[in-house]
């Protein structure tokens, strides 16, 4: 049976492989398994072949990994609209700092250092 290793897992461990069968388990515990994974090689700064310990709580079956990047398309939407807002924000507050004549607006001043100028100016925003 094939499982698949999350992303976040195969990057922290810097695992190359996305999927594991059956057939190449070497040990199994009750909570982990032992598996001949294609990864990067810290002590010989290469790619290499070696044994790694997986945890069985991680490993997701093709339906569950479909589900898990349905969730994470969905989370990713949410934070883009979320980004577009406060640039949108960002870029209002900009130009009516400009517009009332405020000195040391900048390209990249962050939303709270604008809030705070246009609020010791007395403009309301």
């Amino acid at each position: 049976m094939k499982k698949i290793i999350p992303f976040w897992f195969r990057d922290k461990n810097s695992i190359y492989d996305s999927e594991i069968y059956d057939e190449e388990i070497i040990r199994e515990t009750e909570k982990a398994v032992l598996v001949k994974v294609h990864c990067f090689d810290f002590s010989r700064s290469d790619e290499n072949y070696l044994d790694k310990w997986i945890p069985k709580s991680i490993l997701m079956t093709e339906e569950e990994f479909e589900a898990y990047l349905k969730e994470e398309e969905e989370k990713d939407k949410a934070r883009k609209e979320n980004m577009a807002k406060g640039l949108e924000r960002n870029q209002y507050l900009k130009e009516l700092a400009l517009a009332n004549g405020i000195k040391g607006i900048r390209e990249r001043n962050t939303t709270k250092t604008l809030e705070k100028k246009l609020a010791a100016a007395g403009v309301a925003f």
